[in-house]
């Protein structure tokens, strides 16, 4: 994984390819909170689902800058607002999940 975060870094650097790093790396981090999300879902340990539970946050909380970063390359990408609505609503961030619901409703 740490080959794709330098990749997508390494792109994030050239404005025809920076959008799609971004868009990238938190799709990344999105996707190690879904696998941390299923390990804590299949687990009957406590300490086990809290610790999966703390790396589901730790990849969402990673997520949320590069689609931010996306979102400001590309205002009007709706998939990109549709995945920031989720991660704020997911991390309990209502107040910016508001934000983005309007945002998202404004492009419609």
């Amino acid at each position: 994984m740490q080959k794709a975060v330098t990749a997508y870094e390494k792109a994030a650097a050239f404005p025809d390819s920076a959008f799609h790093a971004h868009f990238n790396l938190g799709a990344l981090y999105d996707n190690q909170a879904a696998a941390a999300a299923m390990a804590a879902n299949d687990t009957m340990d406590e300490a086990a689902h809290a610790l999966h539970s703390e790396a589901m946050a730790a990849a969402l909380t990673a997520a949320r800058p590069h689609f931010e970063k996306a979102h400001e390359l590309n205002p009007t990408d709706t998939t990109v607002l549709d995945g920031l609505m989720q991660r704020t609503m997911m991390t309990g961030d209502l107040p910016e999940y508001e934000v983005y619901k309007a945002r998202r409703a404004a492009l419609e």
